[in-house]
């Protein structure tokens, strides 16, 4: 996965933005965690922007506002939340996060 590259569908080139790449990955993993834990969306939210995005290197650099909107919609989203979390459980297992394009 080319984190750094975050250009646009059907080969049109857009200027990258790797901060909203690195917030849409924290945003899927940001949900797996609340499924798997049963934490509350604050709780989780609170977590990545106060210690993980400053931590963890794959996140350095993440659009914090546009993770806590995509975050925060997506969890209220009855059919997005749950796929988003069976997609993460399942590349989890193949050992295949490849699979998974933020």
């Amino acid at each position: 996965m080319d984190i750094e590259n975050d250009s646009e569908p059907c080969g049109q080139t857009a200027i990258a933005q790797p901060g909203r790449t690195r917030a849409r990955l924290a945003t899927v993993q940001a949900l797996y965690q609340m499924d798997l834990t049963q934490r509350d969306l604050s709780a989780v939210l609170n977590e990545f922007i106060s210690h993980r995005f400053d931590t963890v290197e794959i996140y350095a650099g993440a659009d914090r506002g546009f993770f806590r909107d995509l975050a925060s919609g997506v969890a209220h989203c009855p059919k997005i939340h749950p796929l988003a979390c069976q997609r993460m459980q399942s590349s989890s297992t193949d050992g295949d996060s490849s699979s998974i394009q933020p």
